[in-house]
């Protein structure tokens, strides 16, 4: 089982005002995390329904939830999958491809070694 660990938390308010924050988390993007689950909450079949929308944003090193509840913007950080791969010095990265540049490095041992 994985042990994530959050690094942020934040909530808005309805205008998109930073109410709190905690962790690694930038107040001056309050605002755009509630445009974004508004405009996702308009997409079609939601309408009407926002509480059912969660938007999650992927980078390489981090992970974040963003979620709406009775008018405030939550927004939750997390290392990503991939950046506990690394962390964890597990092999391959998040979708268990290998890394290239290791086999690579593999490859240009044997070359050297058979050349002696």
């Amino acid at each position: 089982m994985n042990d994530y660990k959050m690094v942020g938390l934040m909530c808005c308010d309805q205008n998109g005002l930073c109410l709190k924050s905690k962790g690694e988390m930038n107040p001056s993007l309050s605002g755009s995390y509630t445009a974004v689950i508004r405009l996702a909450s308009q997409l079609d079949g939601f309408e009407g329904n926002s509480t059912s929308v969660m938007v999650t944003i992927e980078t390489r090193n981090f992970t974040e939830v963003i979620k709406q509840y009775d008018g405030h913007t939550v927004v939750m950080k997390a290392p990503s999958s991939s950046s506990l791969a690394v962390e964890n010095k597990l092999p391959g990265d998040a979708h268990g491809r290998e890394d290239m540049r290791s086999n690579e490095h593999l490859a240009e041992e044997d070359e050297t070694n058979g050349m002696e």
